[in-house]
């Protein structure tokens, strides 16, 4: 499967996924996810996705009728977007900002005040040019 087209089904039909979820588990009682999803109404080309470049899972969302394939292993996360940095072209800026967070997590920067406060205000720009 061509990297270009996997970018350009991103492109159309995937999001970037940053969340902060409460948890007191955590030092700052809050945990970051990030995770990378594509939907469709066919699951076929998402199991070929899935398949082919062996990562994430398929799930079907009940609720809106449609199927996910939801990549979140952090080193999944890093291959996908490394599969499709270059050839991304209308989640730029989305992408931009993802990798923003995905590269503060893997610094740990959010385990501090400082580096939380700042990944959520990334978050906040991603959320608001996704439209919530």
């Amino acid at each position: 499967m061509d990297t270009r087209y996997l970018a350009g089904f991103f492109d159309g039909e995937g999001s970037f996924i940053a969340r902060i979820k409460p948890d007191a588990r955590y030092r700052l009682s809050s945990q970051i996810e990030l995770s990378i999803s594509i939907t469709q109404k066919d699951r076929e080309v998402l199991e070929l996705i899935k398949n082919f470049y062996d990562m994430g899972h398929v799930y079907l969302d009940n609720k809106r009728h449609i199927y996910e394939l939801r990549i979140g292993k952090f080193r999944d996360i890093q291959r996908f977007l490394f599969l499709i940095k270059d050839y991304i072209i209308v989640k730029r800026r989305d992408m931009d900002l993802f990798l923003k967070c995905l590269d503060m997590v893997s610094n740990k920067k959010h385990l501090q005040n400082d580096g939380f406060n700042e990944i959520k205000e990334v978050i906040s720009l991603l959320h608001s040019r996704n439209g919530g």
